[in-house]
């Protein structure tokens, strides 16, 4: 279970591409490229992490003791909250860590500042909002 969130915590902009795209996403003008597929890999994060918390509900009822001795809880609590949050607070201080926006050039800076401050902010509001 855990390898399966760990493979999905690599940067979004090397994965995000080839998941399926959001329904409100080609509607949605006001958001850059970068937003939308940090909100492709996000949902596709979240339903990882509900599946991962169902099966860890299951494990802890199905045996207590032996979660209890094994320390089932706090792995879970590892690989569904803590990993995640840890890897958005790198992203949230250095969105170009994942791998979603393009080093800017000289011509460029303005326009790659704001995109940087944009998934920044939309990185900060999933680790309050949603983690």
């Amino acid at each position: 279970m855990d390898a399966a969130l760990t493979a999905l915590m690599i940067p979004p902009g090397q994965c995000a591409f080839g998941l399926k795209s959001l329904p409100d996403e080609a509607t949605n003008t006001e958001m850059t490229e970068p937003e939308k597929l940090f909100l492709r890999w996000w949902d596709t994060v979240e339903k990882l992490r509900g599946s991962l918390m169902l099966a860890f509900e299951r494990v802890i009822l199905e045996d207590l003791d032996f979660c209890n001795s094994a320390h089932v809880e706090q792995g879970m609590w590892k690989s569904v909250f803590y990993a995640v949050l840890e890897s958005l607070r790198t992203w949230q201080s250095n969105p170009y860590l994942t791998a979603l926006l393009p080093k800017p050039t000289g011509s460029e800076a303005e326009k790659a500042a704001d995109h940087c401050g944009r998934l920044g902010q939309l990185i900060r509001q999933i680790c309050v909002e949603q983690v």
